[in-house]
């Protein structure tokens, strides 16, 4: 069972080296900074990614088994607390620019 555990830990090592881990940890932290920061719900940082791949509302409701006017509700919120005009500039203003991303 000791050999299980170090290839276990080898294979882990690697795994968090690589640079999709590193992309997915680098998101996580900027979503806690912008839940943090602009007092964000839980519910509406769970949108956070469905807003980034560009779903629309209902594609957004019917994937986290969530009502149509929910949806509407949180996006609304999230645009308000980041004081963003829409989804293309809530992206631009914390998604696209290097310089702009502070983790």
């Amino acid at each position: 069972a000791p050999h299980l555990i170090l290839l276990f830990r080898t294979a882990l090592s690697q795994a968090s080296q690589s640079q999709a881990f590193q992309y997915f940890n680098s998101f996580a932290r900027l979503g806690s900074r912008l839940a943090t920061d602009h007092g964000l719900s839980e519910s509406e940082v769970k949108l956070i990614p469905d807003i980034l791949f560009g779903y629309n509302n209902e594609e957004i409701a019917e994937k986290n088994f969530i009502s149509l006017d929910t949806v509407k509700s949180h996006i609304k919120h999230i645009l308000k607390k980041t004081e963003t005009k829409n989804r293309v500039d809530f992206i631009s203003k914390f998604f696209t620019s290097p310089d702009r991303v502070q983790l």
